[in-house]
């Protein structure tokens, strides 16, 4: 199985393995509708983002083998990377997102662009992640060094700094699946998806006021768990060195030599 990385940029951005969704066998053609041809050709370059995603709706719609492997190109970091931060397991991870790729596939002919299809993709994806998570329990959390509160939005680019960095990444990664889900899902989709609190409020289908609401608490949520498991680490750090150099040894009268 091949794999493809996403980006990182610090701590903002996890890089993480891209499983390709399995092939999946193409629906027949279906009937064209009312709506205005999508732009073609040429004109396709200069269309507006929303022209282009018609345009691919209508080519997926129609039966258009390709439509699909491009909005595969253009999400699948999107979709892996929104998924392991909900669950923080790479093999769910890639198992939710195949099953997410589906549902899209069997979904897009039906999107009517009421939404971009980008704040679309977040909301099938969180909507199948609340499903499949409800009743499972995180496996593993941490915290970072001092229990001090992470900024999520540092691109520093030395290499002591990028260090840090994808250590702190591996830190939040498996953090965040202690949340509550509904203060996860807002903290991810601002301070690790960078979207606005209006395509928030959009993707999570609430009023903007009860996303900085959860913004807030899920960040505090976030500062307690990363304190409370800065503790562990420390405490388990200090029995493993009190464990490390083996006792002295002893005379068989019992006295060190």
């Amino acid at each position: 199985m091949t794999s493809t990385t996403a980006s990182q940029t610090g701590v903002r951005r996890v890089g993480l393995p891209v499983a390709p969704i399995a092939h999946i066998r193409m629906a027949p053609a279906m009937p064209a509708t009312d709506q205005p041809a999508p732009p073609s050709g040429a004109t396709l370059e200069a269309a507006s983002p929303r022209q282009r995603e018609r345009a691919l709706v209508e080519r997926h719609r129609a039966g258009d083998r390709s439509a699909f492997d491009e909005f595969y190109r253009d999400h699948a970091a999107l979709v892996f990377n929104l998924t392991f931060r909900q669950c923080g397991d790479r093999e769910l991870a890639s198992d939710l997102s195949q099953e997410i790729f589906l549902k899209i596939w069997r979904s897009l002919g039906r999107f009517r662009g009421g939404s971009s299809l980008k704040t679309w993709t977040y909301r099938v994806s969180i909507n199948h992640c609340r499903t499949r998570l409800s009743r499972r329990r995180p496996a593993v959390s941490l915290t970072q060094d001092g229990g001090e509160e992470i900024d999520l939005r540092d691109a520093r680019r030395g290499p002591e700094e990028r260090a840090v960095a994808r250590d702190q990444a591996e830190l939040l990664a498996r953090a965040l699946p202690e949340l509550d889900s509904q203060f996860r899902e807002a903290v991810i989709l601002r301070d690790l998806e960078d979207l606005s609190y209006q395509e928030i409020a959009e993707v999570l289908s609430v009023p903007i006021g009860t996303v900085r609401s959860r913004i807030a608490r899920g960040r505090e949520q976030l500062r307690s768990v990363l304190s409370r498991e800065q503790l562990r680490h420390e405490v388990g750090a200090t029995r493993h060195r009190g464990q490390a150099a083996p006792p002295a040894p002893t005379t068989r009268e019992g006295t060190q030599r």
